[in-house]
């Protein structure tokens, strides 16, 4: 073969290998420029999210601060100071000062925030409304304050509920054990240590007051249903004191709960009288209107409410668990990013006499 054709066609196979070789490079590059492209997209979507996500989170923030403001400016109201309805509850009773307009959609920069909860009044009900404001403590039965003396309130509240009478006395009496300091089983229906460490997964039992609602699942006879009936109704602040309730506050199912406990204590009473308080009570509470949550919502004044002589009773009895100083309140707040519709929900618990934050989880 001639030299000069020879070199010709291996600088034409060489230059076809180059050809090959700088196809396949390119390939690689363009692979890798839509790689990093995509990596690139993803990271800046993320750090997009972050910043909504922290934009979120400190509007609830401001949420829980805006919240305790209105407790202090409630503290100095003389009209409206320890004197919660569920309208003015833990903010002042000003003329025009309405919940909704300062709760809900409250405009902080480019964000928002809400500060509400949702509650139903109706028995068993499962529309719940949106409320926009404060929650007081003091309007639900604290397990942390049932002692053998009164847990028949508690087994009360658990009937009104539809629990069958055995199980709510044996879970009322088992709550009671797992926060008082003794190891005495209470009522003989309850349980102390020796039915917890006798389980297959032995825990002790507690014998100190509750930190959270949730902690009831350890309790003997606590199921997953019955607690997601009886939790709307439950607190655990404060942690020590006796058993008081506002009735100023309070849901129909407690008010409820608090006359059929009644009714074992009073002469010729029948559950019939204690629905017929509950009822009037409420009635009068929802003001002219006839609305809860409302700005004529009252006081209950016991004489303005005609009352039969055996309803009158009841309420006698009832009248001794009644505080009218509500101290602890739950604050649910969402923050909103608006532009990317990013949420954080903050709750937390307030104590008024020193505004100091008892509870508190941010998500």
């Amino acid at each position: 073969m001639n030299k000069n054709i020879f070199i010709k066609k291996l600088n034409k196979e060489r230059s076809g290998i180059i050809l090959i070789i700088v196809s396949w490079v390119l390939v690689i590059l363009v692979l890798l420029a839509i790689s990093l492209g995509r990596n690139t997209n993803i990271d800046l979507v993320a750090t997009k999210y972050s910043i909504s996500k922290a934009r979120s989170k400190y509007l609830a923030w401001a949420g829980l601060i805006f919240a305790v403001k209105q407790l202090k400016l409630d503290a100095q109201n003389s009209d409206s100071a320890g004197q919660d309805t569920l309208y003015y509850c833990g903010i002042p009773k000003t003329e025009g000062f309405e919940p909704e307009n300062i709760f809900k959609e409250h405009k902080l920069g480019d964000g928002y925030f809400n500060i509400s909860y949702r509650a139903s009044r109706d028995l068993m009900a499962d529309n719940k409304r949106i409320y926009y404001g404060l929650v007081d403590e003091e309007r639900f039965i604290n397990i942390n304050t049932v002692s053998s003396q009164n847990a028949s309130v508690l087994s009360s509240l658990f009937m009104v509920l539809n629990i069958d009478e055995e199980t709510s006395n044996n879970l009322a009496a088992a709550i009671v054990d797992w926060q008082d300091n003794d190891d005495n089983v209470t009522n003989n229906n309850g349980a102390e240590k020796d039915y917890y460490l006798s389980l297959n997964e032995s825990y002790n039992c507690k014998n100190a007051p509750f930190n959270s609602l949730p902690e009831l699942l350890l309790v003997k006879g606590m199921t997953k249903e019955i607690y997601g009936l009886v939790k709307e109704y439950l607190s655990v602040y404060p942690a020590i004191g006796g058993l008081k309730v506002n009735l100023d506050t309070a849901s129909y199912n407690v008010l409820l709960a608090l006359a059929v406990e009644a009714v074992n204590r009073t002469m010729n009473a029948d559950i019939a009288d204690a629905k017929s308080l509950a009822d009037k009570l409420i009635v009068y509470r929802n003001g002219e209107d006839g609305e809860e949550f409302t700005v004529d919502d009252r006081l209950i004044e016991v004489e303005q409410i005609p009352l039969t002589a055996v309803e009158r009773n009841i309420f006698l009895q009832i009248n001794r668990y009644r505080t009218k100083q509500s101290n602890y309140f739950r604050i649910q707040v969402q923050g909103v990013d608006p532009g990317r519709q990013i949420k954080t929900n903050l709750t937390a618990v307030i104590n008024r006499e020193d505004y100091s934050i008892v509870y508190w989880n941010i998500n």
